[in-house]
């Protein structure tokens, strides 16, 4: 290959590079609050909380990810303190939503 066609092949493969990540849409708030509530799913997973019948203490929801969501702490689960506020507002959000759906 010539040397100005490898050229030209470098500088049209690094504007795509340039052109794909600058049109790359942002994550909005809702987008990483919601993705917040996923990491404490994994942490409450990993901690040994699972979805369904648990009488032990370990119902995944009821036991993990809705103390956690209104802001207590939950023995055996490590999650970043942000993470976790920012699913709080998540699911403050997610039910505003459904009050408000449920007046119209």
């Amino acid at each position: 290959m010539n040397r100005f066609v490898s050229t030209g092949l470098l500088l049209m493969l690094a504007s795509g590079a340039v052109f794909a990540n600058s049109a790359a849409p942002k994550k909005s708030a809702a987008t990483k609050n919601a993705a917040s509530c996923v990491q404490v799913r994994q942490a409450c997973q990993s901690a040994g909380f699972v979805k369904g019948k648990a009488a032990d203490g370990k119902n995944l929801y009821r036991d993990c990810i809705t103390p956690i969501a209104k802001g207590q702490s939950v023995k055996g689960v490590v999650i970043e303190a942000s993470a976790a506020k920012s699913c709080q507002q998540a699911r403050a959000q997610r039910q505003q939503k459904v009050r408000t759906s449920h007046k119209a």
